[in-house]
């Protein structure tokens, strides 16, 4: 009696393609859902991308972590001693208000006032889903922030972890330097911006995906040739017979 070596054979399985690769391929997302279901590193490499391509700048780093002293994004204007813009990212599941981003401005307050770095010449907000009403009537009147810092510092500021493992005290040094500091260089980089301008990025596919193109329309040919048309591919081949006697003699 013959011994069966044989095996069972596993089902062939369609292959995995990775989150990003998938992106390439897939535009049923759209991208501003696609922004909000992003990671913050990922939030942080498309601000990144975006300020490369539509600004001028000699260098952009990422410093995003948590010891970024609140600037996510570094833009310098020439050398790393010139000025500077900063960009910080948000990503949220909800509008930025005056509530959540209060220890950010604190951070750009305390840090530049320690001398950690310069004051920048512009600071961006950049959040995931946009700033809300509150937020941006500050933005807007640049002068009421700093009012409002102060009086907030404790509720959003000073208790541990929030600005440094130890915490930060509001002393009279930095409240005369909160109420002198020049908020007009706050400003706002939307959602809907970086989506538009990062359009005709090489890179827009690999954060937004539908990276292959719609192949154009083909009419179906018409079944009966016209008189300007070219023979079709079942038309009856030529007769290269007296060519070929010729070579065939040679």
């Amino acid at each position: 009696m013959s011994k069966d070596n044989s095996f069972p054979l596993r089902a062939l399985e369609m292959p995995s393609l990775s989150g990003k690769c998938n992106r390439i391929f897939d535009e049923s997302i759209s991208p501003y859902d696609r922004i909000r279901t992003m990671s913050d590193t990922e939030f942080e490499d498309l601000t990144a991308a975006w300020v490369l391509k539509v600004k001028n700048y000699a260098n952009v780093c990422t410093v995003g972590g948590s010891k970024d002293a609140g600037r996510d994004i570094v833009a310098y204007y020439a050398s790393p001693t010139d000025k500077i813009d900063i960009y910080q990212c948000k990503h949220c599941n909800k509008p930025l208000s005056p509530a959540i981003y209060c220890v950010e401005f604190g951070k750009l307050c305390y840090y530049t006032w320690k001398g950690t770095y310069r004051v920048p010449e512009k600071y961006y907000i950049v959040g995931s889903n946009g700033i809300g009403d509150s937020l941006r009537t500050l933005i807007e009147h640049p002068e009421r922030i700093n009012a409002y810092l102060t009086s907030n510092w404790d509720k959003y500021c000073r208790k541990k972890n929030k600005i440094t493992s130890d915490g930060v005290k509001l002393d009279n040094d930095l409240k005369e330097y909160i109420q002198s500091f020049d908020f007009t260089i706050v400003d706002e980089v939307s959602p809907q911006t970086l989506i538009k301008e990062m359009e005709s990025s090489k890179l827009y596919k690999y954060f937004f995906g539908g990276g292959l193109k719609t192949r154009p329309f083909v009419p179906k040919p018409a079944n009966e040739m016209g008189e300007n048309d070219s023979p079709s591919e079942s038309a009856p081949p030529a007769d290269f017979s007296d060519i070929y006697d010729r070579f065939r003699t040679m």
